[in-house]
């Protein structure tokens, strides 16, 4: 079961728009009318917005034959990386281990992150630990029924609640149509997401508002019929294009 969370794991995060890295679960799965395959690489390509041309590759993503996420290469600009993450697995634990490169091309930072696997495959905590080997944060994640995160509690290295942040969802026909933050009593929030479904197009629209209802962003993700994206547009309250991304697939 963790092979396969950490397998989807990227994909996820992209559909909740959530920071942390316990966001394991797939809220939406497009139609999908073909096996499965097992992951070997995925490029991802940052694109020109004018012609939508691939300019360089953002980040490389590497498996192994059991589907195994082994690494992750995020670049700043064409050729120069940026982030390098590597994992390693044990029972019902991960070890990612992120190095970031410095402008001058030598390691700026090591940190590395814990998380912990229910027996059913969920994350229930993460430990983030800096060059020094001491743990300065963790993040204990709470679940409802349905596999969703309903809440995220981050410590601090004296066992200081640093931040509460809980998830309610709103559902039809067993999709997730919005996911409200920190929904107050009184119908005030910190930020919605809102899900649009186009299955016919393999299509999920995500458009995330702000604490008092304004649009800010709208995601728009296409899938192949394997349930892998192919593109990622990120459009501005303006109506405006400011991302562009694709993504090539090669299996085992």
């Amino acid at each position: 079961m963790m092979k396969r969370q950490i397998k989807y794991l990227f994909f996820f995060l992209m559909l909740l728009l959530v920071a942390a890295i316990g966001a394991c679960q797939e809220i939406a799965q497009p139609n999908i009318s073909n096996p499965i395959p097992v992951l070997k690489r995925i490029s991802i390509w940052k694109c020109d917005l004018k012609n939508l041309d691939k300019i360089y590759v953002s980040c490389l993503k590497s498996y192994d034959q059991s589907g195994n996420l082994k690494e992750v290469i995020q670049y700043s600009e064409k050729g120069k990386s940026a982030v390098v993450s590597k994992y390693s697995y044990s029972q019902n634990v991960c070890k990612e281990t992120k190095t970031c490169i410095g402008t001058n091309g030598h390691d700026d930072s090591v940190i590395v992150f814990i998380s912990n696997y229910t027996t059913n495959g969920q994350i229930s905590s993460v430990s983030t630990i800096n060059n020094d080997g001491v743990t300065i944060k963790k993040d204990n994640y709470t679940y409802d029924n349905n596999g969703n995160i309903t809440k995220v509690v981050s410590i601090d290295s004296t066992g200081t609640i640093t931040s509460n942040t809980n998830y309610a969802y709103t559902y039809d026909n067993g999709k997730i149509t919005a996911r409200t933050v920190n929904p107050g009593a009184n119908g005030t929030f910190v930020a919605v997401d809102s899900m649009i479904y186009n299955p016919s197009n393999n299509k999920i629209d995500i458009i995330s508002y702000d604490a008092i209802g304004v649009k800010k962003t709208t995601h728009s993700f296409i899938y192949n019929n394997n349930g892998f994206l192919v593109s990622d547009t990120e459009i501005n309250y303006l109506g405006e294009t400011i991302n562009y991304f694709i993504y090539e697939y090669w299996y085992w």
